[in-house]
């Protein structure tokens, strides 16, 4: 088969009008489908990708589960997969599971592995990111951790913890700066979940985000449907 034919048909095959799903595909070129958007040269594998999300260029995505309208800067790094660090006397794989293939040896061998990395993390997958996120260029995101809903990464930072939503992090390890807005604001939001309103909302009502006081009192008085 032509091999521009055959990306373009794993690509229809991991992609949907809205999300992306994908399995062991690595991008070359930047792709669009419907309101998703991963840049060159990145490789993602086993993630899902909400409405409106993107990456940038030269990330590695391993079993993420991304909500809607995150936006991903270049060169992160999600999802490393584990190694033990408790109990175990030492944390190299040789000693858990079967390298053979990888390294062309192992202590292990095995082909059930007796220490899996990716169940030690959320189940499903390694990292959970929730809707409206913004990280930022080379963040390093620790495998078993959930980012919250409105969230911001610094760039350069190294989330080992999980984020609560709308607080900003940064660092290393990251840690919080502070939050977006006040509990009274977050609630709202959370709760709102502007989300998960249809795209033809979003787009008549776009100018209302521009300003969280604002943009409350309009909702509020039920100018949102």
């Amino acid at each position: 088969m032509n091999p521009l034919k055959n990306f373009l048909l794993r690509i229809k095959n991991f992609t949907s009008k809205r999300k992306v799903f994908t399995k062991r595909v690595t991008y070359k070129t930047n792709i669009f489908c419907g309101l998703n958007m991963i840049d060159r040269d990145s490789i993602v594998k086993y993630s899902k990708f909400d409405t409106g999300s993107y990456c940038s260029f030269n990330c590695h995505i391993v079993k993420a589960k991304i909500g809607k309208f995150t936006s991903i800067g270049p060169r992160v790094y999600i999802g490393y997969s584990t190694h033990p660090t408790k109990d175990w006397v030492t944390t190299h794989p040789a000693f858990y599971m079967n390298l053979g293939p990888i390294l062309k040896y192992s202590f292990h061998k095995d082909k059930k592995a007796i220490f899996n990395a990716w169940k030690e993390a959320i189940p499903g997958y390694l990292v959970e990111i929730g809707n409206d996120v913004w990280v930022g260029g080379d963040v390093r995101i620790m495998d078993g951790i959930k980012i919250g809903n409105g969230a911001i990464i610094a760039a350069g930072a190294v989330v080992t913890k999980n984020v609560p939503p709308y607080a900003i992090v940064g660092g290393v390890p990251a840690k919080i700066i502070r939050y977006r807005f006040t509990n009274e604001e977050i609630d709202f939001l959370q709760n709102f979940e502007w989300w998960n309103k249809p795209i033809e909302w979003i787009k008549q009502n776009y100018l209302e985000f521009k300003d969280i006081n604002s943009f409350i009192t309009w909702a509020k008085w039920g100018n949102n449907t």
